[in-house]
């Protein structure tokens, strides 16, 4: 019945839409509700006791998925209409596991076990970027099943339209609700909004840790800023006897700062080798971002240098404006 249904969906969406509002395929999702499994995979002709459970993420999709995603096919095809409905079970992977279970050669033509049952490779896809899914493993390795073969309770319709997207949804719903007035369109979306919303999470997360490090970042700013502050104005007496004996203005600021900075430039030192051994702690909440970026270290050192300089210049600048009969003066 359900495979009927898509079926008939499917030609509906075919024949149905006009050329100009572009076209669609059904799929068990774009972005969420796919189905993810830990399960070992298992290439023919070995063992499964050799191979550890994967993490599988797998799309149920129809035989033009491919051709509305523009998802490019790297060996192989996708799948065609009878494969679909037929008694073999057929796959198409992606690249990834391509390159990891069949390296020295052609994925298509062979057979993959997972949970105990047999698929035929068919065709390797190109790698679906997911950044719903955080973390390097979760997602790596997908594949591709006949939606007609398994069949389940929900599917989500994606369509590639033109600039009248109004009027595709409204065709998109008179199609299906001509096969089933009863059937519910429980959400309508862009792709860009559908992958915003999923991953809502994860920037809350990020715009909390930014906040905490722009927090961070001013507090130690200040603190830094006061400690050599502090440690300047203890100088000015020893500053008031080198004016008084015909030093420069400018040497003399010059000799402050330069000792201020050094004193930090050791501390920076000491906290870059720190961050650098302690980065790998952070990879688990990072994603695309390598916890030891160059870039990252060169920006934390820049702006702790601007502000050690402040710290050093503006009161030795001060100290050094005043005349050497205050500066002795000075506790």
């Amino acid at each position: 019945m359900r495979a009927a249904f898509l079926q008939g969906l499917r030609e509906g969406l075919r024949g149905g839409l006009p050329s100009q509002l572009g076209t669609a395929t059904v799929a068990n999702g774009l972005v969420e509700n796919l189905s993810a499994a830990f399960s070992p995979l298992v290439p023919g002709g070995a063992s499964a006791e050799e191979e550890d459970p994967l993490l599988l993420l797998a799309w149920k999709v129809m035989p033009d998925y491919f051709d509305v995603l523009d998802l490019p096919l790297r060996q192989g095809r996708g799948f065609l209409e009878d494969e679909a409905v037929g008694e073999e079970k057929v796959a198409v992977v992606n690249d990834r596991i391509a390159r990891r279970y069949f390296p020295g050669g052609d994925a298509v033509g062979r057979q993959i076990n997972i949970n105990a049952e047999w698929y035929r490779i068919v065709g390797v896809a190109a790698s679906v970027d997911l950044p719903a899914l955080s973390g390097g493993t979760l997602g790596e390795f997908q594949l591709f099943l006949p939606l007609q073969q398994r069949v389940g309770t929900g599917f989500t319709i994606i369509a590639r339209t033109g600039a009248d997207r109004a009027a595709a949804v409204e065709r998109i719903k008179e199609i299906v609700w001509g096969l089933d007035r009863s059937l519910p369109i429980m959400d309508v979306s862009l792709v860009q909004d559908a992958l915003a919303k999923s991953l809502s999470e994860e920037r809350s997360n990020a715009l909390l840790m930014v906040i905490f490090a722009l927090t961070a970042l001013i507090l130690g700013a200040v603190g830094i800023y006061g400690v050599v502050a502090y440690s300047v104005s203890r100088k000015v007496r020893e500053m008031g006897i080198r004016l008084a004996l015909g030093a420069s203005a400018r040497r003399v600021v010059g000799r402050v700062v330069l000792g201020g900075l050094g004193t930090v430039g050791i501390g920076m030192a000491v906290g870059a080798v720190g961050a650098f051994a302690l980065g790998s702690t952070l990879s688990g909440l990072l994603v695309e971002v390598d916890p030891r970026d160059p870039g990252v270290f060169l920006l934390v050192a820049g702006v702790t240098l601007v502000v050690a300089l402040g710290a050093t210049w503006l009161p030795a600048r001060r100290a050094a404006g005043a005349s050497p009969v205050d500066a002795l003066r000075s506790d």
